[in-house]
């Protein structure tokens, strides 16, 4: 049973997007990633940030969201983050989800407890369809079963009376994740000296095929044995260790989460599929 993080703390959900800090001064925005990296040309549309947020100038942490069907969808998230120009904001329309203050008209509220940061926030910030407010909650339990229930990647629980520390190397803030799987279609087999290694991973995004990586765990050395001789029998060499196959069968992966090259990080084969391949179109379903 995952273990939520006991004790004085709030829950806020995870959202399943790309980190980003916003810095607002003298009427212009500015967006930065977790590294540093100046990538306000990427989200132009967070301009408006200058209009919700009551002050010269500030300094938020939140994250960067891309909604498919009402859910976050870190794959469009990435895929975002890589394309730029006015086009791309009907088709990965980002969201900005603010969860905390740093600086507020020159004041530094990183030392200041979690509670009056965000009653800061919420002080001076108006909430539209660019950019809103994370919620906070007290039952972290109740909180992580509906992220389960309804497929999202988690929550984060953040110790009361807590600062803001940058990077991950403090006792404040606690991640608990979902178990995800996904319906992904075995494009061909990877060989090592001879032997199958491991299944070749893809889905459909807009309507074509594209791999998502590599699963060799969950497979016994009998399955990969029959698969390597089926790859062989029906497939056709790719390079020198790869044989590809017609995207015909489909199997359930589970994994943690996608890796930044958007193929799937820690997949476990769970087992093969009674599905049509043109249903593996990346739904995450959280176990």
């Amino acid at each position: 049973m995952t273990r939520v993080a006991q004790g004085d703390f709030i829950h806020q959900i995870k959202w399943d997007g790309i980190r980003g800090i916003c810095m607002m001064e003298n009427g212009a925005v500015s967006v930065f990633s977790k590294s540093g990296r100046n990538a306000t040309a990427a989200y132009f549309e967070l301009s408006v940030l200058k209009t919700q947020m009551d002050a010269k100038q500030a300094v938020m942490d939140g994250e960067l969201v891309v909604f498919v069907d009402g859910k976050p969808s870190f794959y469009h998230a990435l895929k975002r983050s890589r394309v730029h120009g006015s086009a791309v904001t009907a088709r990965y329309a980002v969201r900005y989800i603010v969860f905390d203050l740093l600086m507020l008209d020159g004041e530094d509220l990183r030392s200041k407890p979690i509670e009056q940061r965000q009653a800061r926030l919420k002080e001076r910030f108006e909430g539209s369809a660019v950019a809103a407010l994370a919620d906070s909650f007290d039952d972290g339990n109740a909180l992580f079963a509906l992220m389960k229930q309804k497929s999202m990647e988690g929550i984060v629980s953040k110790r009361r009376g807590s600062p803001y520390t940058a990077g991950k190397r403090h006792n404040d803030w606690f991640k608990t994740k979902t178990a995800k799987k996904i319906l992904c279609i075995v494009s061909g087999v990877h060989f090592n000296e001879g032997q199958a290694a491991s299944l070749m991973l893809g889905i459909y995004r807009d309507g074509s095929l594209v791999p998502v990586g590599h699963v060799g765990a969950g497979l016994s050395q009998e399955d990969l044995r029959c698969l390597g001789e089926y790859a062989k029998r029906e497939g056709k060499a790719e390079g020198k260790n790869d044989i590809a196959l017609e995207p015909r069968l489909t199997c359930w992966v589970r994994f943690a989460e996608w890796t930044p090259a958007l193929t799937l990080r820690h997949p476990v084969m769970l087992g093969f599929a009674d599905k049509p391949p043109e249903d593996a179109a990346g739904e995450e379903i959280s176990l």
